[in-house]
């Protein structure tokens, strides 16, 4: 699975991120932390991956860094199939 994560106009842009992939018993799979600039004068917008193989169904979990403080945002019973192949996308609200 893959995940993007943006901002409010879109803009893929939410560096420190923390993307978290949990199963339906609520066991943590996988954490990723968003990172937007991996170089010199660089700037990269990938979407973070997560091999799930075994499960049909997951909950995505993001946690933005916000003026206010940390903000969570959460998704349940997301179809992995539903995704393959593209970008399950985050916007912050």
């Amino acid at each position: 699975m893959q995940v993007s994560v943006s901002d409010q106009d879109g803009v893929l842009n939410r560096a420190g991120a923390e993307v978290r992939i949990y199963n339906k018993q609520g066991d943590l799979l996988g954490l990723r932390l968003i990172n937007t600039g991996d170089g010199y004068n660089s700037h990269s917008n990938k979407p973070v991956h997560f091999g799930l193989p075994g499960y049909d169904t997951v909950t995505v979990e993001v946690t933005f860094l916000a003026r206010a403080g940390r903000q969570t945002q959460r998704y349940e019973n997301i179809s992995l199939a539903e995704y393959r192949g593209s970008s399950f996308h985050v916007l912050q609200h």
